[in-house]
């Protein structure tokens, strides 16, 4: 079906373009309302405390101890060795499909062969 034999009539036509400006007036509508969500400032007076971690830290219960972030350790050695790893991989999969794109030929010639027999 092609789009010339396609046929509407003026009342699905009518339909559409009033479904059409519907969502339209839905987008305009909600629009400010969004907007203002996102401008909205908290109150003067709901100004929280400001509290560095380490007075957060000291304040809080022995419980919530639990919560906070361990430590920083320095890292190890093997996260350094995986790169060089990682690096020499890559050159052996390389290399073997350099070999393996060598020697198809070869491959080939011997397949021949065998079929023949």
């Amino acid at each position: 079906m092609t789009a010339h034999e396609v046929r509407s009539s003026p009342g699905q036509v009518l339909w559409r373009v009033f479904a059409l400006v519907l969502s339209v007036l839905a987008i305009v509508a909600t629009a400010p309302a969004a907007r203002a969500v996102e401008d909205a400032t908290p109150a003067p007076g709901a100004e929280q405390e400001r509290l560095t971690y380490e007075e957060l830290q000291s304040s809080s219960s022995q419980r919530a101890q639990e919560f906070f972030p361990e430590a920083y350790e320095e890292p190890s050695f093997f996260q350094w060795i995986s790169i060089p790893v990682l690096i020499t991989g890559l050159i052996i999969a390389l290399l073997l499909l350099g070999a393996y794109l060598w020697w198809q030929p070869r491959f080939a010639a011997e397949r021949r062969e065998k079929q023949r027999r």
